[in-house]
């Protein structure tokens, strides 16, 4: 393999002191050796860049620090992608590992097959619990493949089909094809921003490559983590990441061919919205109900109540029963259940 292919390492960083050492030894044990490291610290309080200063002088790689104010990751892996030198761009998170050909992986396969981007497997660590997540895809897909059998799931997965999350992370990006088709990360978007990403990468690419080997990325699943944190403004978050989905699959010309799926991932929304209204730490029991009242007026007003139905073949059976009670407003016993769903949830993770 060519070992002249800078590659752009995008670490984001917030209040990340306790997790310096794990960004530099995942840089320094890679076989592959032409990276760079970037760092965006999203206006950390904590310790982070002094340590950031110290550690980073013992790294023989080339390796810069930027800083953002604090809007969010988002906006911080923008400006890593601003600041890419590499040929291709890699995201990391701070408190994951990879392993130590995790790039020479990567690049060999993603040069190997002319991709655009190329992704792998990944295993899910939480307490001392590993739990692999192989993609259900493999080998090189081009745009018709991606259109007619990778998207389609992404949107809404129906019973019996295989799917995938879309972190971004695992993913190596060619870096001209993600700044030729000037992708970016939604900054309004602040959980599960991967998602839209993601899914403009995959709707603009010619060709993508799956690797279907062993996990070559760890992702530490923490109780700390945003995905399981109470989301401000969640609501207004949620029905302007429906709309930027919609943007997405009509610039496509597929929104008509995916339109009952989108509608179905638009309906599961507010079932994720009623686990975040119950995550806010001390909220009074009003507080709880009147949002999910607003939650109840949203998916009311909305199209997709039509596709809420007992034989729906895309939610799981439990979203569908919550979705009933929500449509006929029976607040205090989804407080109930969506509380004891989200305390054995996050027993997981302790």
């Amino acid at each position: 393999m060519e070992k002249n292919k800078l590659v752009s390492i995008i670490v984001p960083v917030h209040n990340s002191e306790n997790f310096i050492d794990n960004i530099i030894s995942n840089v320094k044990r890679q076989d592959y050796t032409n990276v760079e490291l970037i760092i965006v610290d999203d206006h950390s309080k904590d310790k982070t860049k002094i340590l950031l200063d110290d550690k980073l002088k013992e790294l023989c790689i080339k390796n810069f620090v930027f800083e953002n104010c604090g809007y969010g990751v988002s906006d911080a892996r923008n400006t890593g992608i601003t600041h890419a030198n590499g040929e291709y761009i890699a995201f990391i998170d701070d408190d994951d590992l990879i392993a130590k050909d995790y790039i020479s992986t990567l690049l060999y396969n993603a040069m190997l097959y002319k991709a655009d981007l190329t992704m792998v497997n990944y295993c899910e660590v939480r307490k001392k619990v590993k739990v692999d997540k192989p993609l259900p895809w493999s080998g090189i897909y081009y745009s018709k493949d991606i259109m007619e059998e990778i998207i389609p799931p992404l949107i809404c997965t129906k019973k019996g089909e295989k799917t995938t999350w879309l972190p971004v992370w695992r993913t190596l990006i060619n870096t001209n094809f993600i700044k030729e088709k000037n992708i970016r990360f939604e900054s309004n978007v602040s959980q599960a921003e991967d998602y839209l990403f993601m899914l403009e990468l995959l709707t603009s690419a010619k060709q993508v490559y799956f690797i279907n080997s062993q996990p070559k990325y760890f992702y530490q699943r923490r109780v700390g983590s945003s995905m399981n944190r109470y989301e401000k403004n969640a609501l207004c978050k949620q029905e302007y990441r429906g709309e930027k989905l919609k943007k997405i699959l009509q610039k496509n010309n597929i929104f008509e061919y995916l339109g009952e799926r989108y509608w179905n991932n638009r309906l599961s929304s507010y079932s994720i919205l009623l686990s975040n209204s119950v995550r806010k730490r001390n909220a009074e029991k009003s507080q709880i109900k009147k949002e999910m009242s607003l939650i109840r007026k949203a998916m009311i007003g909305s199209k997709s109540i039509r596709y809420l139905r007992l034989n729906n073949q895309y939610l799981r059976r439990s979203v569908i029963l919550g979705l009933f009670l929500l449509k006929y407003n029976r607040i205090d016993l989804l407080i109930l259940i969506y509380s004891i769903k989200e305390n054995k949830r996050l027993k997981r993770f302790n």
